[in-house]
């Protein structure tokens, strides 16, 4: 069920709460970011993130990211863009 009703804030600190760490998505965070509204594609290195199944508001993931900090970092990306 989507969680339409979540603030901003609220969703905003779930979204960093699901990505921090980040290293592969696991089935449990591919959920709960579902949770917030995404469609999760991917292709053979990245993650698609599509807000509502929006085209407008998409977000991509390195599936094996750079540094521990890219959890965070993608986190703040969708929040200042799509929140």
């Amino acid at each position: 069920m989507l969680q339409k009703s979540l603030t901003t804030t609220k969703r905003g600190e779930k979204l960093k709460n699901i990505l921090r760490g980040y290293k592969k998505l696991s089935a449990a965070q591919k959920s709960a970011i579902r949770e917030l509204g995404f469609v999760i594609t991917e292709d053979r290195r990245h993650y698609q993130l599509r807000y509502f199944d929006d085209g407008r508001y998409v977000a991509t993931v390195a599936k094996t990211p750079s540094d521990h900090c890219s959890g965070e970092n993608i986190a703040l990306e969708i929040i200042a863009d799509m929140f």
